[in-house]
């Protein structure tokens, strides 16, 4: 176990050096100040440190900026549609402001393991890949399945 935490933090120090590419994280929202804080938490609470967050609020009747705002970080970025269209025009402008070498998606509904960006990256430099897709968890209240 103790061999465990070491190599973990090894590899948490050694990915978050400054020459880590920048990684954008796209959250697009409408009408889930709820949801939505959960999902930037998520993204905070990663172990890869080197990211932006983007939350594009589609025209939401809920004052969205206050969720991003009442975490006091200058990595998140918050954009507003006046009017509400749908998830994908939320999801191209944060691409479209993203200023990272890696662009990943968010749902505003969901939320990242610790490690996600992380092993991301890893996956990126060990498969010299231009980018990964990750499994997912759901969860239904009772149990979790991959």
């Amino acid at each position: 176990m103790q061999q465990q935490r070491e190599q973990q933090a090894y590899m948490t120090e050694n990915i978050n050096s400054v020459d880590q590419p920048l990684v954008s994280v796209v959250i697009p929202s409408y009408n889930r100040s709820k949801e939505l804080q959960r999902a930037i938490k998520s993204v905070l609470n990663q172990t890869y440190q080197n990211f932006e967050i983007l939350v594009v609020d589609d025209g939401s009747e809920e004052d969205l900026k206050i969720v991003c705002d009442s975490f006091n970080d200058e990595r998140i970025h918050f954009f507003r549609n006046e009017k509400h269209t749908n998830a994908n025009v939320a999801r191209n402008w944060g691409i479209k402001e993203a200023k990272g070498e890696y662009i990943a998606m968010l749902d505003s509904d969901d939320e990242y393991m610790p490690h996600h960006l992380q092993r991301r990256i890893e996956k990126i430099n060990e498969w010299g890949c231009d980018g990964v897709f990750g499994s997912a968890y759901i969860f239904n209240g009772e149990t979790q399945k991959i």
